[in-house]
Parts: structure tokens; sequence; C-alpha cells
């Protein structure tokens, strides 16, 4: 079972306090059709990634789950930690009294990549995968569709990544430039729209 654990950029740099004890034979098919939700803390599966020179590769995915939130880690076959995401599941109820539009949405709160240069994160030891943050993200969307959420994602964008989640992932920010709620709300907050929930589903392959 995973430990939940703060994270603070002095966790970055050692990225190898934590190591899972592997013994045993594991089935490597990935996650796609697994429900993640349902499943127990700890190890549930694989994803496919490409490596540096565009090869394929498998990492494994740990989930960790506390009263409101949800954590899932990417490891290596070293089991040193690639990527990780917390996020929350937000559920609105529409009902007699609640007029506003039905929000129901995954949270990310956070979202992590230690093998890309382009971060902050950026762990000079570890080999350059392509693929973490999208594959954290169709994580998100499947557990978005899972919990009754419609598949809606929201996140609030660190500058460096913006360009990823409005050019890759085709996010939306939430309060675009000129509408009157941008005064009152953090600028980088981003949403999945509907037409984009496809194309993240099905982005390198899918989950």
């Amino acid at each position: 079972m995973i430990s939940k654990t703060s994270f603070t950029p002095s966790h970055f740099s050692r990225n190898n306090y934590f190591s899972p004890n592997f013994q045993g034979k594991f089935s490597y098919e990935t996650i796609a059709n697994s429900n993640i939700g349902a499943s127990l803390n700890g190890y549930i599966g694989n994803i496919t990634v490409r490596t540096g020179d565009n090869l394929k590769s498998l990492l494994k995915v740990y989930k960790s789950t506390s009263a409101n939130s949800e954590e899932y880690r990417i490891l290596d076959k070293s089991n040193k930690i690639i990527g990780i995401m917390d996020m929350i599941i937000r559920k609105d109820y529409t009902n007699y009294y609640n007029h506003q539009p039905y929000n129901s949405h995954v949270f990310v709160q956070n979202l992590y990549n230690f093998s890309t240069p382009k971060t902050p994160y950026h762990n000079k030891a570890l080999e350059k995968y392509k693929d973490i943050g999208t594959r954290l993200l169709q994580i998100a969307l499947k557990r978005s569709e899972e919990s009754g959420c419609s598949g809606n994602i929201k996140l609030i964008a660190k500058e460096e990544s913006k360009p990823f989640y409005l050019n890759t992932i085709r996010m939306k920010e939430e309060f675009p430039l000129g509408s009157p709620e941008r005064k009152f709300n953090n600028p980088n907050t981003m949403y999945l729209p509907q037409e984009s929930q496809e194309h993240l589903r099905n982005l390198q392959g899918g989950l």
C-alpha cells in the first residue's frame, strides 16, 4: 500500500524515498479497461509511454486514497517515481434550490512530471519518458467518467505548462481574457470541454 506523503520541492530532487517491494508475478495489461475507482490502494496496473527514442515502454501505476483525495504515481522498472497526480472529485448535485448548471468535475490539484526537462521538477537522474502528463490526465478523465462527472476536468495551470494544456490536451481557460469573472478568479484556471474529451481519451493511443 502506498503511504500518503506531503510533497515539497526538496523531495523532487531525491525521487528515491519511495521503494515498494515488487515480488511475485504481475500482469502487464494496461489499466485501460479496469475500473480505477474500484481498485484497491497499491499497484493497479501499467501504462504504455514512449522513451526519449520514441520506443514503447511499460510503466507501473500506483494508487493511494485518503478521505477526500486520490493520488496516482507512475514508477519505472527501478521503482523511481516518474510522475505524480493528486486529484479531488467534486460533485455538484443540482436540486430544486440550486439552479446553477451541473458542475461536477475532477479537480487536479497537482501534476508533476519528473522526467521532462521542461518542468522545474526535472530529475536529471531519470530516463526521459514522453506522455507522462498525458497519461495522468487520461487517468483523471477516466475517474471523472467513472464517478459520474461526465468527463469534466479542471485544474490551475502553471505558466510553464499552460501551452501543454492548451495545445496538446485542448483545454480552455475558464475565465478568458475580457470576461468579467477573470477579475475575481485565477486566470490560469482551465477546464476540459466536452469536445476535447475524445481527443484526450485517444491521445498517444490512450491508456
